[in-house]
């Protein structure tokens, strides 16, 4: 019975995480309206992927700055097709000699959610690829920034 555990907490997260699903992250529609000379913020939308498991799923994330040189990530991901969770990452981002834009940042999740969630971007133009990497899992993030509505 060792697997009572693990399907409790499972259950908790769905009930927690679930009701809250809407896949948007806080801010979306704000983030659409800034404009992509303002380096990486706006809104993105793509997919992630584990490198080691080979799951993948959605990826939106609202990108707004917060002071010279530092950017606020929301991202909200899904997973199965079913759950999904989001979470907030501040993250220094420099212009590069080349016009692209390099983004690291970290946050500690909690042992529940993998612990520190680490992130190495580059931005050129419209499009975002990242490394992500946590404790139980690593692996890519690809983002295409949304045009104004």
């Amino acid at each position: 019975m060792k697997s009572l555990p693990l399907l409790s907490l499972l259950a908790g997260f769905v009930l927690l995480v679930g009701p809250s699903c809407t896949g948007w992250p806080r801010g979306w529609s704000q983030a659409q309206q800034l404009p992509a000379s303002d380096g990486p913020s706006g809104a993105w939308e793509g997919s992630w992927r584990s490198l080691p498991s080979g799951h993948s799923g959605k990826l939106r994330c609202a990108v707004f700055p917060k002071a010279p040189g530092l950017w606020e990530y929301r991202y909200r991901a899904t997973w199965a097709k079913i759950l999904c969770a989001g979470f907030t990452v501040d993250c220094t981002a420099q212009p590069q000699p080349d016009h692209t834009w390099r983004v690291v940042g970290s946050r500690d999740l909690g042992p529940a959610f993998g612990g520190t969630f680490t992130h190495q971007a580059t931005v050129s133009g419209n499009r975002l690829e990242a490394q992500y990497r946590a404790a139980a899992d690593h692996g890519l993030l690809t983002l295409q920034r949304l045009p104004p509505p």
